[in-house]
């Protein structure tokens, strides 16, 4: 452990424990499970992270300049990637530090693990803003424009990051508290008490908006395929929905947040067993089985660098757009993806046609 890390976990082990101590968390053992996992098997991930992040950022931003896709929902995708480049550095940066420092120094792991949880934040709270979006959609099709605004996702965005500021304030506070020799002295914290309890919260937060995301999605597909089967909106719905319900398909379909949901959703389900894990150990456990759990966390990071990767993949592929913007930017010939704008034309124009077929026969649905 670290020198100023304050615990009584270590007076009362058992043989077990005491066994395990000695054989695996020994500080050379300790340094190589940080070179293995948190150096050589994250760093690639996290600068591909990096990468992929940086390109979808500056093409989402492109096309939201210029008006090619729905401000207020592809604005949100973009907290989203700025959020991931902050985890991608944040894991490159650990990764550096695993690989050219021998003598790992712990207090930084958890100063670093601060910062990695600005990619899970900014996610939840993209795709949490994005499924009450398409639900407020459907309950409050008359006031959603107006209610909905781009200034008001802006303000979200901003509120979601001065919250994140201070969940990490907080979280390098009571670190500071217990690994700081004065501060641990005059505060009296320890590792199994003060520090134990933030995580604890944390990880109970953590887990609760990881549901709340699932659950919020889940009512919005619920209420949208019930709206559909019913088709009983009123003449003033359909008017509404003629003007923002097909805008609300073409541009931004339910289908794409159902990708980005479910990439959030699986490839961010480790990080919550792993929460929910912790929330169910003893008080010492993550002390005494220190070099456990930190390369346990090592592959818990790796699938959100995984998702992280593979969310702006998803965005490039289904996303006519986004794709075509960034085609321009790295200056392929448009020859390239012109058959790909005709189909993509004709499948638009298809689309706009059986709908208003349908319309013609029954009230339509804003989605």
């Amino acid at each position: 452990m670290s020198a100023n890390t304050r615990t009584n976990c270590f007076y009362n082990l058992s043989t077990e424990e005491r066994l395990n101590y000695f054989e695996h968390e020994s500080e050379a053992q300790v340094n190589r499970m940080f070179l293995v996992f948190h150096g050589y098997m994250i760093g690639p991930l996290a600068i591909l992270a990096i990468i992929f992040s940086v390109i979808f950022i500056v093409t989402t931003f492109r096309a939201i300049r210029l008006r090619r896709v729905s401000r207020k929902h592809y604005v949100l995708l973009l907290n989203r990637a700025i959020g991931d480049l902050l985890a991608g550095l944040t894991a490159t940066i650990s990764a550096i530090v695993a690989i050219f420092f021998s003598d790992f120094n712990r207090d930084i792991a958890f100063l670093f693990e601060s910062f990695f949880f600005a990619a899970f934040w900014s996610a939840l709270v993209s795709y949490t803003s994005l499924s009450v979006l398409k639900l407020y959609a459907v309950w409050q099709p008359l006031s959603y424009r107006n209610t909905f605004t781009f200034d008001k996702c802006i303000y979200i965005i901003v509120t979601s990051w001065i919250a994140f500021v201070v969940i990490s304030g907080m979280t390098m506070g009571v670190t500071a508290l217990v690994r700081v020799q004065w501060m641990s002295e005059w505060s009296g914290c320890k590792a199994e008490t003060c520090l134990r309890l933030m995580y604890r919260s944390r990880n109970t937060f953590t887990c609760f908006v990881y549901f709340f995301t699932i659950v919020v999605f889940l009512i919005t597909v619920g209420l949208l395929k019930k709206a559909e089967r019913n088709a009983m909106f009123d003449a003033r719905r359909e008017s509404r929905s003629s003007q923002g319900g097909r805008m609300g398909r073409t541009r931004f379909p339910l289908w794409k947040l159902a990708l980005n949901v479910s990439t959030f959703a699986i490839l961010q389900a480790p990080h919550v067993v792993w929460s929910l894990y912790l929330l169910s150990s003893n008080q010492c456990h993550f002390q005494i089985y220190y070099a456990e759990s930190m390369g346990t966390l090592a592959f818990v990071r790796a699938s959100i660098m995984l998702r992280i990767i593979l969310d702006p993949i998803v965005s490039f592929i289904t996303d006519y757009q986004v794709r075509k913007l960034f085609l321009d930017w790295i200056g392929v010939p448009r020859t390239w993806f012109c058959y790909s704008s005709r189909i993509h034309a004709s499948s638009t124009i298809s689309t706009d046609s059986e709908s208003n077929k349908r319309k013609s026969t029954q009230p339509s649905m804003v989605e």
